[in-house]
């Protein structure tokens, strides 16, 4: 049994060495799929605020819902969904109205193409 226990313990710093390599091979795909809709940008926004929300998306659940046993089942699933939807609507309403509190809030996560030193583009 102490020779199993070694097997693995070496196999799971092996994965441990390797797994941030196999992660950037597996993520660079990802660079090559069309560009992402706005609210995916807005992670960093839903993580800050999810907690100010939560607190009013549980008393709009439990008005909805009400406190049985099967309500509390659903609001593994619902709450979550429900308060980011909150968070979402209140991103739009601040990307919409405040845009450069917006941008200053989520980071202002853009890729910017810039042109090389020395270029025009005339050239």
């Amino acid at each position: 049994l102490g020779w199993l226990r070694r097997s693995l313990s070496i196999f799971y710093y092996g994965f441990w060495m390797v797994s941030p390599l196999l992660g950037w091979v597996l993520g660079d795909g990802l660079s090559k799929l069309p560009t992402p809709p706005w609210w995916v940008n807005a992670s960093f926004f839903l993580y800050c605020c999810h907690m100010l929300v939560e607190r009013y998306a549980v008393r709009i659940y439990l008005a909805l819902l009400g406190t049985g046993r099967a309500a509390f089942v659903l609001g593994h699933i619902a709450l979550p969904l429900l308060t980011a939807g909150l968070v979402l609507l209140l991103a739009a309403l601040l990307r919409w109205l405040l845009p450069w509190a917006y941008r200053a809030l989520t980071g202002d996560r853009q890729i910017r193409h810039s042109q090389p030193q020395g270029r025009s583009e005339s050239a």
